[in-house]
């Protein structure tokens, strides 16, 4: 059966975040020799490089920012795909940047599809079950891809896909306390509690709270917030 690696080029740190996070079927990221690839389940189905550069440049980023919402903040570049070939053959193909359909085999030699590939450590659960979440949950990658900047205007963002995905406010499910919340929503409403940044500029319908939130807070309240409603959804597979 033909099989599809593909190589990632990056900082070496980056890239051993990522063999150490994700080794599932879905997404697995391991070193052979100098070099680091990413392999998919769903490459099994392609028969061509450009499906396969497809998937992957789907996969990737969903992976880089399950890595950054677990602080292991970890970036890298698709740099070629490797064909393993039933005839044992292994083949290189690489692509222009600006047109990933413009692929070229560079070379081909006999090769182990499983050479001596580093055997990499089972992942923390929870970047396993975070990763498949992102894959089917259009709403779970908005609210990873938000955490990745986290401004005042992304968090708001953040607070307000998961308030409507529940249908209420998160302090009435017991996920935050009501104070913190009221709290987060007054400062980032209020030019005088974080000037250009607040979602709204009338300064005597939307007042500073009296001990606004800092972005730090924020930060750390949001992201325990979208903690509550990524577990909420895993126990509702």
């Amino acid at each position: 059966m033909r099989r599809w690696w593909v190589q990632l080029s990056g900082r070496e740190g980056d890239l051993k975040r990522l063999v150490q996070l994700f080794s599932s079927e879905e997404c697995r990221v391991w070193k052979e020799g100098e070099d680091y690839y990413l392999v998919s389940e769903r490459f099994e189905r392609c028969a061509t490089s450009s499906e396969v550069h497809t998937i992957a440049e789907e996969c990737l980023p969903y992976m880089e920012s399950v890595a950054a919402f677990l602080d292991h903040p970890a970036e890298a570049e698709l740099d070629g795909i490797v064909e393993h070939g039933e005839d044992g053959q292994r083949k290189r193909h690489v692509f222009a940047r600006a047109s990933a359909a413009a692929m070229v085999i560079v070379c081909a030699h006999p090769a182990s599809v499983e050479g001596n590939a580093e055997t990499v450590r089972e992942e923390p659960a929870e970047s396993v079950r975070l990763l498949r979440l992102a894959m089917e949950e259009e709403e779970v990658r908005f609210v990873l891809r938000q955490l990745r900047r986290a401004t005042w205007g992304e968090l708001y963002k953040v607070y307000e896909v998961i308030k409507d995905a529940i249908g209420t406010n998160p302090y009435k499910k017991g996920w935050v306390v009501q104070a913190d919340e009221k709290r987060f929503r007054q400062t980032a409403q209020s030019r005088d509690a974080i000037g250009d940044d607040a979602r709204h500029a009338n300064k005597k319908k939307y007042p500073a709270p009296k001990d606004p939130m800092s972005l730090q807070e924020a930060r750390r309240f949001v992201k325990d917030l979208s903690r509550r409603w990524f577990a909420s959804l895993q126990r509702r597979e």
